[in-house]
C-alpha cells in the first residue's frame, strides 16, 4: 500500500458517498475500508481502485433511470483538481486538458443536454464495443469513439443541414472517397461497421499529416484546408491551442466538446447521473450473416419473425424494405439466435423468395409503399424530411421534380414511405 494525499482521501470520500450513500466507510492514511451493502469488508488502496470498483458496482446492478439530476443554479460541482486526478487514471493517448471552455462543455452536457446524454450512455453499451474493436485493429486511440457522440449523438440516421449523414457524419463526397456505397437502396454512411472503418482511415491519414490527435479532430471538423490556413495565420504553430484563435468558431468548440464528453462518459455517475432506461428499440448484440442476394425482405421478416422496421433498425444502411440488387451475397446484421435460424432455414427462405417474386412482386411492392402529402414546416430540410420518411434526399427531389434542395414552409411535397 502507498500513502494517499489528503486531496485523494477527500476525493475518495466523495466517491464513496456517491457509491454507498450512508454505507459505512473509513479513510486511513494508507487505505480505504468499505463495508458494502452485503456487509463484506473491502480494502481499497488507491483512487484508481475506487473508480474501478464504482464502475463495477454500477454495471453489475445495471442502474437505469430516466430521472434528471438537478444541480444548484444549473451548475455541476466541477472541481479542477478533482478533474485532473480523475483523468490521470484514464490513461488516454489523447491529452485531457482542463480550461474554462472545457468546464462549460462538461456543464452543458450534464445539465441542458442531460436527457440526451443519458440516452447516449445507454446506446454506448451497444456501439462502443464495435468502435473499440475497429479502432484497436487500426492501432488508433480507443477514446476516439467519443467523437461519434459529438457528431451524431450515436444516431446512425442523423442528417445535418448540410447533408452529412450517419454516426460519423460523412458528407456524400467524403463517403465516396472512403469507399462507402451511397445509392438509391443503400447508404453505408449509416452502417456502424463500415462508417467506423472509414472514419478510422481518415484519422490515420490526418495523423500522418499533423502528428497530433487534437489537430486530427480539428481537421475532421473543419477540413484540412481550413486547418492549414489557421496554421499559416498562427505563424506556423501546429497544436490545437496554438491555432485556436484562427479556427472557425464551430471547431473552437468542437475539440473542447470532445474532451468534455470523454470525461463525462467516464465519470457521469460521480455526479449522480445514470443511464436512461433502455427503450424497446435499443439495439441487441448482432452478428453479420452472408445472406443470399435472392432473399426477399418480406420472406426474411416472416420466416425469422422479425418485423420489417426492426430488420431495418438492425441494418441502418438499408434505405428500403429490400436487399440491394447484387450478384454477391449481402452481409445482413441479425441477432445471434436469428442468425443461426437463418443459416438453418436459408434454402427454404431462398425458395420462398423465388416463388414470391414469380407470383406477386408488384402487389408486395405496392403494399409496402405508402404515398403521403408532406407539408414543409419551419426548420425542415430535405435531409430531415427524408429521415422521417425512410427515403433519400435524391428520392424526394426526383418525386417532386426539384432542381435544388431549397424548400419553404407551406410547400407540399409528394413522399413515398
Amino acid at each position: 500500500m502507498y500513502r494517499l494525499s489528503l486531496l485523494k482521501m477527500k476525493t475518495i470520500k466523495t466517491l464513496l458517498l456517491v457509491l454507498f450513500g450512508t454505507s459505512a466507510f473509513a479513510v486511513t492514511p494508507d487505505s480505504v475500508q468499505v463495508v458494502s451493502n452485503n456487509n463484506r469488508l473491502i480494502k481499497i488502496d488507491s483512487i484508481a481502485e475506487v473508480l474501478n470498483y464504482q464502475k463495477r458496482i454500477v454495471l453489475e446492478n445495471k442502474i437505469y433511470s430516466d430521472e434528471i439530476v438537478r444541480f444548484e443554479n444549473n451548475q455541476m460541482p466541477i472541481v479542477e483538481q478533482d478533474y485532473k486526478d480523475q483523468v490521470r487514471f484514464l490513461e488516454f493517448e489523447i491529452p485531457m486538458e482542463y480550461n474554462e471552455e472545457i468546464r462549460k462543455m462538461i456543464n452543458y452536457f450534464g445539465t441542458s443536454w442531460q436527457s440526451k446524454f443519458k440516452e447516449v450512455i445507454t446506446l454506448s453499451q451497444y456501439y462502443f464495443p464495435i468502435y473499440e474493436e475497429i479502432l484497436d485493429k487500426n492501432n488508433l486511440p480507443i477514446e476516439l469513439k467519443y467523437l461519434s457522440v459529438i457528431e451524431s449523438g450515436l444516431n446512425p440516421y442523423a442528417v445535418s443541414v448540410s447533408g452529412a449523414t450517419g454516426l460519423w457524419q460523412f458528407m456524400h463526397a467524403t463517403g465516396k472517397i472512403f469507399d462507402l456505397e451511397i445509392s438509391h437502396s443503400v447508404d453505408e454512411r449509416r452502417s456502424v461497421e463500415k462508417s467506423t472503418e472509414a472514419a478510422s482511415r481518415y484519422f490515420k491519414d490526418m495523423y500522418r499529416v499533423y502528428g497530433d490527435w487534437l489537430m486530427v479532430m480539428a481537421a475532421y471538423n473543419c477540413g484540412p484546408g481550413n486547418l492549414n490556413k489557421a496554421i499559416r495565420k498562427s505563424g506556423g504553430k501546429r497544436t490545437f491551442w496554438g491555432v485556436y484563435d484562427y479556427l472557425p468558431k464551430q471547431t473552437q468548440h468542437y475539440v473542447p466538446a470532445f474532451i468534455a464528453m470523454a470525461y463525462l462518459m467516464n465519470f457521469y455517475d460521480y455526479y449522480g447521473i445514470t443511464a436512461s432506461l433502455p427503450k424497446n428499440y435499443a439495439p441487441e448484440k448482432l452478428t453479420a450473416v452472408s445472406c443470399n442476394a435472392e432473399c426477399s425482405f418480406h420472406v426474411l421478416s416472416e420466416v425469422l419473425d422479425i418485423p420489417k422496421d426492426q430488420l431495418l433498425a438492425y441494418n441502418p444502411e438499408l434505405k428500403r424494405n429490400s436487399l440491394p440488387q447484387a450478384s454477391e451475397a449481402y452481409l445482413l446484421n441479425l441477432p445471434i439466435q436469428k442468425a443461426y435460424e437463418y443459416i438453418e432455414k436459408e434454402e427454404a427462405i431462398v425458395l420462398m423468395s423465388k416463388e414470391l417474386k414469380e407470383v406477386a412482386p408488384v402487389e408486395i411492392e405496392k403494399s409496402e409503399t405508402k404515398k403521403v402529402a408532406y407539408t414543409v414546416r419551419r426548420g425542415d430540410s430535405l435531409g430531415s424530411i427524408a429521415k422521417k420518411n425512410n427515403c433519400s434526399v435524391s428520392d424526394i427531389k426526383k418525386w417532386n421534380n426539384l432542381r435544388s434542395s431549397v424548400i419553404h414552409p407551406g410547400q407540399k411535397l409528394k413522399v413515398y414511405k
